[in-house]
C-alpha cells in the first residue's frame, strides 16, 4: 500500500501557504464601524493541550487523522507547540483503525515522529520550526525505501531538500497550520459584518506572486457563545499575475536552477486561496478551521493544469495538559 500523499505532507507541507505570517493586513480599503473592536490577541493558555482531528484531501488521495498539540515556555521568552501521538481515522474513504490498515500504514506512522515543533513568540507569531533536518532525513530514507532508490539517488535527494531555498521553503510551509489556527487573525480589529483589502503574497509553483488579499469578520457565532468566524481569502489573476509569475520563473534559470515550467510557455494563471476559523475571541483559540485551495495554469499546447486541495480541523479543547 502506498504511504498517501496527505501524510508525506505531514513531513514535506505542501510549499503554498494561504496566510499571512504577519497577522491581519495593513487595510487599503476597509468599511467604517461605528465602534471598533480591541484588535483580537494570541492569549492560549500555557501550558494547555489540545487534541485535534485533520480531515484532508488532494487529487492523489485523502486521509482523516488524530493528534495531539502541547503548548509549553521555551527559552527566551518562546513558546513551543508539539505535535505528537498521531493516529489515521480514514484513508481514502476507508477505516484506517482495523488491524489490516493499522499495518499497511506503520511506515507512514513512523514519519509523524518527525514532525517539527512549531516555535511562536509570546504574541502567538510564528518564529520558525525545531526539528527539520530530523524530519528531511526521515522523509528522505522512507521515500528512498518505498521507491527502491540507490545510495546515489538517496543522497541527490537528500541534497536537494536540504539545499537553502528548499530549507526556507519546508520550513515556511510547515507553519501553514500555525498561521490558519492563529497567526493570520493577530491583531485584527474588524467590526462584525466588515472587512478589509490589502495586497499580499501567494506561492503558485515556488514563486512568490502578488495578489488581492480580503480579510472578513463574519460575526458571532450562536451556537459558539464567545466565539467568532474570521475569514481571508488571497486571489491571483490576470494578465499582471501571469507576467509577474513568468518574470520570476525565469530568475530560477539567473540562479542556475530549475523552473517548475518553462516561463515562456506559461498563458494564464489563477490562484484562490481560501482560510476560515471559529475563534474564541478572549484567547484566539479556534474551535474549527478550513483552508481550500484552487489553482489553474494554462500551459501552451497543453491542457489546463488544476489543482485543488481542501483540509478541515476540529479542536478538542477539553483534555488535559501533561
Amino acid at each position: 500500500m502506498r504511504t498517501p500523499a496527505f501524510v508525506l505532507a505531514l513531513g514535506l507541507a505542501a510549499a503554498f501557504s494561504p496566510l499571512s505570517a504577519q497577522g491581519t493586513p495593513p487595510a487599503q480599503e476597509s468599511t467604517t464601524a461605528p465602534q471598533k473592536p480591541e484588535p483580537l490577541a494570541f492569549a492560549w493558555p500555557v501550558p494547555c493541550s489540545v487534541v485535534i482531528t485533520k480531515d484532508g484531501a488532494k487529487a492523489r488521495g485523502s486521509a482523516k487523522l488524530r493528534y495531539r498539540l502541547d503548548l509549553s515556555k521555551g527559552e527566551n521568552g518562546e513558546l513551543r507547540a508539539r505535535q505528537h501521538d498521531f493516529s489515521f481515522l480514514e484513508v481514502n474513504g476507508m477505516d484506517a483503525t482495523t488491524e489490516a490498515m493499522q499495518k499497511a500504514l506503520a511506515p507512514a506512522l513512523a514519519l509523524t515522529q518527525a514532525v517539527p515543533d512549531i516555535v511562536v513568540d509570546a504574541q502567538g507569531r510564528f518564529l520558525r520550526i525545531d526539528g527539520l533536518d530530523e524530519m528531511i532525513g526521515r522523509v528522505t530514507t522512507h521515500l528512498a525505501t518505498t521507491k527502491g532508490m540507490s545510495d546515489a539517488e538517496r543522497a541527490r535527494l537528500e541534497a536537494s531538500m536540504r539545499a537553502p531555498a528548499a530549507r526556507a521553503t519546508l520550513e515556511q510551509a510547515c507553519g501553514t497550520d500555525w498561521q490558519l489556527w492563529v497567526g493570520s487573525w493577530i491583531g485584527c480589529d474588524l467590526a462584525s459584518g466588515t472587512e478589509a483589502t490589502s495586497e499580499g503574497t501567494t506561492t503558485i509553483l515556488a514563486a512568490e506572486v502578488t495578489g488581492k488579499v480580503v480579510m472578513r469578520n463574519h460575526g458571532d457565532v450562536p451556537e459558539h457563545p464567545g466565539h467568532v468566524r474570521l475569514s481571508v481569502t488571497k486571489l491571483v489573476e490576470g494578465e499582471a499575475a501571469t507576467a509577474q509569475l513568468v518574470k520570476l520563473l525565469n530568475g530560477f534559470k539567473g540562479e542556475g536552477g530549475k523552473a517548475p515550467l518553462d516561463p515562456e510557455l506559461l498563458e494564464d494563471v489563477r490562484a484562490e486561496l481560501v482560510g476560515e476559523v471559529i475563534v474564541e475571541r478572549a484567547t484566539l483559540r479556534p474551535l474549527r478551521a478550513t483552508r481550500t485551495k484552487a489553482i489553474k495554469i494554462k500551459v501552451r499546447g497543453e491542457k489546463v493544469r488544476e489543482e485543488n486541495e481542501r483540509a478541515t480541523f476540529e479542536f478538542d479543547w477539553t483534555v488535559k495538559e501533561r
